[in-house]
């Protein structure tokens, strides 16, 4: 084989890499172009670079993430950039992508936790801790649209009660709702800092209740 001629060129050195399918690290000498290990690592940080400048790209996140799970075997970092990707206004086929994907990462994870790896059973934790954050976010933006229409309501020159009355129960069993996914939140991580902000905030601002909302804000 020909030598590589480019002195930029990362096979110029000798390093220590992770490989992901013996769960070992090997030390790589000059020249491994052809080393599966090294390509991974080296294709790794062209997808990571590629985000650095495409941040708004859905399809570059799923594509990194399908990486992840099938070449690095990571499936936490894998999942933590199906969510990122999720935060973006999406067409039908990148959501149906990402419900695949993140159903993929989950058979990955039950099958690896049969072969009584604790690092997989924490993960089967991690995925439910995730769904629980992002239900518990949606949750309370229903409290407060729900609010809103309530007052909405109030400022008319003649209410409708019974509908202000349905309001009141709709709120109500909303934010109970959000009380019962936040026990379920601190079962898994009571000490989450984006989870406490974000119930500290929603008790600050929308329940009035200042005294709980500050306690979990300073912690």
């Amino acid at each position: 084989m020909v030598e590589c001629k480019n002195l930029e060129c990362p096979c110029k050195n000798e390093v220590t890499l992770y490989n992901a399918n013996t769960g070992k690290f090997s030390k790589l000498g000059i020249g491994r172009h052809r080393d599966l290990t090294f390509l991974n690592h080296f294709n790794k940080r062209l997808y990571e670079e590629a985000l650095d400048k495409f941040i708004n790209s859905p399809l570059l996140y799923i594509s990194f993430s399908y990486f992840l799970l099938t070449e690095m075997k990571n499936p936490h970092a894998a999942l933590l950039l199906l969510n990122q990707a999720g935060k973006q206004k999406l067409s039908f086929k990148f959501q149906f992508m990402i419900y695949r994907q993140k159903i993929a990462i989950q058979n990955f994870i039950e099958i690896e936790s049969t072969k009584q790896k604790d690092g997989y059973n924490q993960l089967i934790n991690l995925i439910e801790f995730e769904r629980l954050n992002e239900d518990c976010q949606k949750k309370i933006e229903k409290v407060v649209n729900l609010q809103i229409e309530f007052w909405e309501q109030v400022a008319n020159q003649v209410p409708d009660l019974n509908i202000l009355y349905d309001m009141v129960n709709r709120i109500f069993q909303t934010a109970l709702e959000v009380d019962n996914i936040w026990k379920r939140i601190c079962e898994i991580n009571p000490n989450h800092p984006k989870s406490m902000s974000l119930y500290g905030n929603y008790l600050l601002e929308i329940r009035n209740n200042g005294s709980a909302g500050y306690k979990l804000l300073e912690k």
